[in-house]
């Protein structure tokens, strides 16, 4: 399961102010990481984001643990996913993440509770019941599967790939 989403952090308006510029900085740095994260570079993903711990602490721990994750290091990654949802448990995504993390340490009841969240929490979102399709299938539990394709097609009933 391979499913993650990523964070797209606001940025704050530039007003001439020194302490403005830095944090426009930080946000840069966390554009310029999310860039080197989808092209694969994600040891530089992994500074930038962490050099951008002091803007948007949330969004940068996001990143983080989506650059562990991605080297095969989940417990890490659940670390810091578990210091977004201190920070802002209502960030986009991190129900989803947290739930593809879980799964990929073995922890399904747990990876079903977050996926669950995450598809009350976007009812028009097919992620969060895709990835239940794969918990589902790993378990072979077929009624959950077919509840969660239904449930797929019902929000892209033109997208045969979204399955």
């Amino acid at each position: 399961m391979e499913k993650m989403s990523h964070a797209n952090p606001n940025r704050q308006v530039e007003n001439g102010d020194v302490g403005a510029q830095i944090i426009n900085q930080q946000i840069d740095d966390l554009e310029r990481a999310e860039a080197a994260f989808e092209r694969g570079a994600i040891a530089e993903a992994m500074s930038l984001f962490n050099g951008a711990t002091q803007t948007d602490e949330a969004a940068a721990h996001f990143g983080i643990a989506r650059c562990l994750r991605t080297l095969g290091n989940p417990h890490e990654a659940l670390g810091h996913l578990q210091r977004v949802q201190q920070i802002n448990p209502d960030f986009p995504q991190l129900a989803n993440d947290l739930g593809v993390v879980y799964f990929e340490m073995g922890m399904i009841d747990h990876a079903l509770r977050q996926m669950q969240a995450a598809a009350d929490a976007a009812p028009d979102d097919p992620l969060p019941l895709q990835n239940m399709v794969d918990i589902a299938l790993a378990n072979e539990d077929i009624e959950t599967c077919v509840r969660c394709c239904h449930d797929i097609l019902r929000i892209v009933p033109d997208d045969p790939e979204s399955l």
